[in-house]
């Protein structure tokens, strides 16, 4: 993305903000919410071919990202994206999450 569209690049993501789950707790009790039910889940996505990784992209906050470009510069990102996943041959992605849940009064 940085090398074809650097204006798009971002140096922060907010969800950056919430790795862990004291994270979450924290950013939860900022807005005002002491008890929350916070779990991690550590987990795997296999890519069963490169191309996998093009829809995971598509499937997540990266859309936007990629619905802000021209179709040209899409299929380099895309082209540039995938090349890698085979040069590296990268077979699984780690797709971690942290849920909560909790009542706002």
């Amino acid at each position: 993305m940085k090398q074809f569209r650097p204006d798009l690049h971002s140096a922060f993501n907010p969800w950056e903000r919430i790795t862990t789950p004291e994270a979450l707790r924290q950013l939860l009790a900022d807005a005002g919410i002491q008890e929350a039910q916070v779990v991690a889940e550590n987990g795997w996505q296999v890519l069963h071919t490169p191309d996998d990784w093009w829809t995971v992209v598509l499937g997540s906050g990266y859309r936007w990202t990629v619905e802000q470009m021209d179709d040209t510069t899409v299929e380099r990102v895309r082209k540039e994206n995938i090349d890698q996943l085979k040069k590296s041959q990268t077979k699984s992605i780690e797709t971690n999450v942290i849920y909560a849940v909790a009542l706002k009064e």
